[in-house]
């Protein structure tokens, strides 16, 4: 009969496959971090009725393409505490069709797909956000 003892190549092995399980490409999570998201940033975003204007801006090295912006209307209760049962919050995405070198800016003007309801029970606060895109490398 063989005698088995500890060795410090055992717990290794063990140690490394681990590692290699945790890397494998199946486990791997897609992660939006703050940092990413400050890269290409929106800003002075206005809502005037169903128009929603603004100017997103690219913190990048490269030319920032294919943004997806987000718009959110957001109802915000006169009484809080108290909310109502019909919110009327919405969110719409628009694909952008520009190229912003580094550095750079580009406006942008976009029409809501609803027009907001004249209530008395509450107010829109309205605000704007890069989802995706894609960059080229400055040639």
């Amino acid at each position: 009969m063989r005698d088995f003892h500890r060795t410090g190549k055992g717990i290794t092995l063990a140690a490394l496959l681990a590692l290699a399980g945790a890397a494998a490409p199946g486990l791997a999570e897609t992660r939006i971090t703050t940092a990413q998201a400050a890269e290409v940033a929106v800003r002075n975003v206005q809502a005037m009725g169903s128009q929603v204007q603004g100017e997103i801006v690219n913190n990048t090295g490269d030319n920032v393409v294919g943004v997806e912006l987000v718009v959110r209307h957001h109802w915000l209760w006169a009484n809080e505490t108290k909310p109502g049962t019909d919110d009327p919050s919405w969110v719409d995405t628009y694909p952008l069709p520009v190229t912003i070198a580094p550095g750079g800016s580009a406006p942008f003007s976009v029409e809501a797909t609803r027009v907001p309801p004249q209530r008395t029970d509450g107010s829109f606060q309205t605000d704007a956000f890069v989802r995706s895109y894609a960059t080229q490398p400055v040639q």
